[in-house]
């Protein structure tokens, strides 16, 4: 089952795969969680998917262009990361990642 809903979207969406057109306030629960828009929230299930997300992030695989909050999953992917991410696998991901120093 695909939800798809468009706009601004506040509560609960669960379903196998749940995306929002707009802007959602609240919990995804699905297989696959995608907002095309601003996040605010939970979002849980095997890929999660946000444009600019604040909240937490749970699954498999996480990405986000702008993300403050955390990711925990086995990839993490942010362009932008402003708080943690925790990934199962020690590879991270994004424009923002530090390299490590050269030893002297």
């Amino acid at each position: 089952m695909v939800r798809n809903t468009g706009g601004m979207s506040k509560g609960l969406q669960y379903s196998v795969v749940g995306i929002v057109d707009g802007d959602f306030v609240g919990w995804q629960a699905n297989g696959v969680s995608i907002t095309n828009g601003a996040f605010t929230g939970y979002q849980t299930g095997i890929f999660n998917k946000v444009g600019d997300g604040e909240g937490f992030q749970l699954g498999l695989v996480n990405r986000a262009h702008n993300m403050g909050g955390l990711q925990v999953g086995l990839v993490n992917v942010a362009d932008n990361m402003y708080a943690f991410d925790l990934p199962l696998v020690p590879e991270t991901f994004g424009s923002n990642r530090r390299e490590p120093r050269a030893r002297s």
